[in-house]
């Protein structure tokens, strides 16, 4: 993912990626915890598979869910311009989600939430809409 750190000021400020955009909408899909394995994979040398890649494909579950917010979004305000990200462009999702309060970050580098721990999915919202970004920060837990 070296494509990340190349032009990192495009990935903080949404006016590189457009002029118009002005506020980052930044939501969290949770999912359910992995049961713990029955196995002990360690003797067996076995992997486990990730929780989130058991399941349907995340991308097209949490993209259809962000479209409806960003329907929901242009049907309040008809002009409004809007760009996705589903893990799927050179966005800093955690970080955008840190600033909107979604979580903190854990010593595991991930973003951390009180309910849901570090099983949700991250997607935004890039628009043209502006609104007010939140004071307080997420108290760490």
């Amino acid at each position: 993912m070296g494509w990340l750190a190349r032009e990192p000021e495009r990935r903080f400020d949404p006016r590189r990626l457009d002029p118009r955009l002005r506020s980052v909408i930044s939501l969290a899909y949770p999912y359910a915890a992995p049961v713990p394995p029955r196995v002990d994979w360690r003797a067996e040398l076995r992997g486990r598979i990730a929780s989130y890649a058991l399941g349907p494909d995340y991308h097209d579950t949490v993209l259809a869910r962000t479209r409806a917010v960003a329907a929901t979004l242009s049907a309040l305000r008809p002009d409004a311009v809007t760009r996705i990200y589903v893990d799927t462009g050179p966005v800093f999702e955690r970080e955008w989600a840190a600033e909107a309060r979604l979580g903190w970050f854990g010593r595991n580098t991930n973003l951390l939430n009180r309910y849901h721990g570090s099983y949700f999915f991250l997607s935004e919202i890039f628009t043209d809409v502006e609104f007010a970004a939140p004071t307080e920060p997420y108290r760490e837990h």
